[in-house]
């Protein structure tokens, strides 16, 4: 069975008219009794309430409300204001402009709870998953990590992959109804997502008003080229054939945002408990990768685990906490060493395992990579007598990103709405960064 979930990226807040498509789709899930995922940018909340637009507001009660930022494509734009050598900063610029936006969906929407956050485009900043997540936001939609097993917790949110736009269905007719169902059998979790400004025009609407810089003053919009009465009509029968398809079919199921965090938190309790840590070793010795057993772990998670174990001989088992990766690029040893297991816990005491890890530890006048660290703790862990010194071998400091080739290949200087000026010094980096964060769902 196949959860799908349509997600609606809300955003346009320069075009009453193009709130009729909102309207008309969240009227059309209903109808078929699903709920939607309405990503909802908060300049649009507030525009609907300056338009009058009740109808919408009305029709969108029956389904969950995500957040697509405060602004969308309004500069500067995430990755514009985040893409800075100081984290601290980034954060604190982000959280003082994205809360805004949140308050608006409160506001004018009355929505309590937020499931996902989801990026506009291409603007994806790691200072924005991490301060979404420390808001208490679950799930992370539209990201640079896609598993068809359902998704994989990065950042300390559950991310989630954008998998194909209903318009390049409709409009393009980039996969017949049979061959998409067909493509979407293997998975476990599927996103469809469409843009309701792109049901009723040619263009999106900050290509016209906003692509690389604000192109019109606020509130002195340009419109977009319409589509034909004839497209429209056939986007809207297209969708609820595609419905009824899946209905039929019956190896779907309609899920929210929702639906699959609450599942997820179902789950049994992660714990690590110290006579894991053989296993552990075995399982990284060779490479560090996300780990199932004994239970779902980041690797982040499984350095956090070694430490509280390392450092107190009395903690037996380890409750995982946010995890987070690196700010700057690891660097390990570059030839066999011996380390005295008494500076290596010296060394370790010394680091904070709930903040951004450090890209290199001084052990007793060795600079031992997270990863060497890493190694050396669990072998310690496994020995009945705790042995006086450890030997290590030089070693990948990262994991082998070949697997996750959206986040290797990760580029996001001159894509999408960006401005010219973005240089994209920090981000695309600090994302790959940040890969000892990943783990698998549960289940």
């Amino acid at each position: 069975m196949c959860d799908i979930l349509f997600c609606f990226d809300t955003e346009d807040f320069t075009s009453n008219e193009a709130a009729d498509a909102i309207r008309n789709l969240a009227l059309l899930l209903e109808s078929e009794d699903i709920r939607g995922n309405f990503c909802v940018v908060g300049l649009l909340a507030r525009q609907l309430t300056a338009w009058g637009r009740e109808d919408v507001k009305a029709a969108l009660r029956s389904h969950e409300i995500q957040y697509h930022t405060y602004g969308h494509s309004l500069h500067p734009m995430i990755n514009e204001y985040t893409d800075k050598a100081d984290y601290l900063s980034a954060r604190r610029e982000f959280l003082l402009r994205e809360s805004e936006g949140l308050v608006m969906l409160r506001e004018h929407l009355g929505t309590e709870r937020v499931f996902c956050a989801v990026p506009p485009g291409n603007s994806k900043s790691y200072a924005a998953m991490y301060g979404y997540a420390e808001w208490g936001i679950p799930a992370y939609c539209d990201t640079v990590l896609d598993d068809p097993d359902g998704g994989l917790y990065f950042c300390n949110a559950l991310h989630m992959q954008y998998l194909i736009s209903l318009e390049s269905l409709f409009y393009d007719g980039s996969k017949t109804i049979p061959e998409l169902l067909d493509w979407l059998r293997g998975r476990r979790r599927a996103i469809l997502y469409t843009h309701p400004n792109r049901v009723l025009f040619e263009e999106f609407w900050d290509v016209v008003n906003y692509d690389k810089e604000n192109l019109v003053p606020f509130g002195q919009w340009k419109p977009c080229r319409r589509e034909s009465p004839e497209r429209v009509a056939y986007y809207y029968d297209s969708f609820r054939t595609l419905i009824r398809a899946m209905k039929a079919d019956g190896g779907f199921q309609f899920r929210t945002v929702g639906d699959i965090v609450a599942e997820e938190a179902a789950a049994p309790a992660r714990a690590v408990r110290r006579s894991d840590c053989p296993n552990l070793l075995a399982a990284l010795k060779d490479g560090l990768r996300p780990l199932r057993n004994p239970c779902p772990l980041s690797v982040a998670e499984v350095f956090a685990a070694a430490a509280a174990f390392f450092l107190d001989d009395k903690v037996d088992c380890f409750t995982p906490g946010p995890a987070y990766g690196f700010l700057e690029e690891p660097m390990g040893i570059d030839k066999p060493c011996v380390i005295p297991t008494a500076e290596l816990w010296k060394a370790v005491s010394l680091v904070e395992t709930g903040t951004f890890l450090p890209s290199w530890l001084w052990v007793g006048g060795v600079r031992l990579g997270p990863a060497d660290a890493l190694i050396a703790m669990l072998t310690a862990l496994s020995e009945a007598v705790p042995p006086a010194e450890v030997h290590l071998m030089p070693r990948a400091q990262q994991l082998d990103l070949d697997r996750y080739p959206q986040l290797r290949d990760l580029r996001l200087r001159g894509t999408w709405r960006h401005s010219d000026a973005f240089e994209d010094r920090w981000l695309s980096d600090r994302l790959r960064l940040q890969a000892w964060t990943i783990r698998n769902v549960n289940g």
